[in-house]
């Protein structure tokens, strides 16, 4: 079986790691697996440039000119505030290649950033698997609005349900009527989501409401990711230490972040929080705790180690469709606390690997005392963290879970 995996890039975000790790476990599963970018950062003959038919020179330069043309074309549409959109009107990918090749399965992750076109997907005449990874395949131009947004997803793109605030060229309008004219009927795609959570709001979608969705969570290296009991006796051996990892975006919970660090709590005041994933800031500093910065990591050894100095990790995204730190993090033994209603509450048990919060202050503060007060508890929830991540996250469990949908 030979598998061709579509994703924008390589090793650069939370789709890139996705698609990696389920690439890896096809692999020692036998499988053979290759992967088409747009961006390449790594050396791998198994991850290729637009099309391993023709020049290096000519794939990077069709893969910047249609992730230009797509960013010009989503800027004619004008927003307060802006969001992020991709149009998918353009594309360096194309579908007559694909369909000439040996490949007996396509697999869709990540394809916007100029990567492939929703008129080139509707061209390929082999199967696909599309692992949704965000609320794009079910939108117009859109990857996330939160449930009090514009409905626009799911009473369909007609003029007269257009948000005030937007000007210019409707391009959402424009994505979901091209999805629906290329593939909204095309029965060669099966979509899959890594949570219930964004499968359920896939099927009540103007656009994917008749589709069924196969539900298969992301898969992690649990050799890697794993508790390393010599790096939680170092310098926060005698000291309560929370982690956060995210940036400023409003989408990840940074307003209850730095409202945290910025709040004295009797109980918590002298605590370590390791911040990481953002770029060092002063943002993240505060009066109250021992505030350690380590940036953006690339390295996952470091990461982690990272993770291993932990006691819990908050992970307050507002509007998530997995969560791979909240993973991370319980592979490594580490307990969550995330918010309740996203995909990253699938990620953990209540009250047995962390807890779902709704969150607000005074709720994550009381957490987090008696997570400190109980050490019981917390080793506890190290166990049943890790023993989650080994039953349902492991490369064979996933893996396998894949074969059996390419083999269909």
């Amino acid at each position: 079986m030979k598998i061709l995996h579509l994703n924008h890039s390589d090793s650069v975000g939370g789709a890139a790691k996705f698609t990696r790790r389920l690439h890896d476990a096809l692999l020692a599963e036998g499988v053979n697996s290759l992967i088409c970018c747009s961006s390449i950062k790594n050396q791998d003959p198994r991850v290729f440039n637009i099309n391993p038919e023709i020049s290096p020179l000519n794939a990077v330069l069709r893969a910047k000119s249609a992730q230009f043309l797509d960013q010009k074309i989503a800027r004619l549409e004008f927003e307060n505030p802006r969001n992020f959109k991709s149009p998918g009107l353009v594309g360096a990918v194309k579908a007559k290649w694909i369909n000439e090749s040996d490949f007996d399965v396509v697999h869709l992750h990540w394809i916007n950033g100029g990567l492939i076109s929703i008129k080139e997907i509707g061209k390929i005449t082999k199967p696909i698997i599309w692992s949704m990874l965000d609320m794009w395949p079910f939108m117009g131009s859109e990857h996330y609005v939160d449930d009090n947004h514009n409905g626009r997803w799911i009473g369909g793109y007609e003029n007269i349900s257009r948000l005030n605030s937007s000007k210019g060229f409707d391009i959402s309008r424009i994505s979901a009527k091209m999805k629906t004219r290329y593939w909204l009927a095309d029965k060669n795609i099966k979509f899959v989501s890594p949570t219930s959570w964004l499968a359920n709001r896939a099927m009540q979608s103007y656009l994917l409401q008749k589709k069924m969705i196969s539900v298969i969570p992301a898969t992690i290296n649990t050799d890697l990711f794993m508790p390393e009991q010599a790096n939680r006796t170092l310098e926060t051996k005698n000291q309560f230490t929370i982690g956060y990892g995210g940036a400023f975006s409003g989408r990840k919970g940074w307003k209850l972040i730095a409202e945290f660090l910025n709040t004295y709590d009797k109980e918590l005041a002298g605590s370590e929080v390791i911040i990481f994933g953002a770029p060092i800031s002063n943002a993240f500093k505060s009066p109250y705790y021992d505030v350690k910065q380590f940036g953006q990591i690339k390295d996952e050894e470091k990461l982690v180690t990272i993770y291993n100095k932990m006691d819990i990790l908050i992970f307050p995204s507002l509007i998530e469709t997995f969560g791979l730190i909240a993973q991370e993090a319980q592979s490594c033994g580490v307990p969550v606390i995330c918010l309740k209603n996203t995909g990253a509450s699938e990620v953990i048990e209540h009250e047995k690997t962390g807890f779902e919060i709704n969150g607000n202050l005074n709720e994550l503060t009381q957490t987090l005392r008696t997570l400190k007060a109980e050490s019981q508890t917390r080793e506890a929830f190290a166990l049943n963290s890790r023993a989650r991540a080994l039953k349902l996250w492991s490369f064979p469990i996933v893996a396998n879970k894949y074969i059996e949908l390419y083999s269909e």
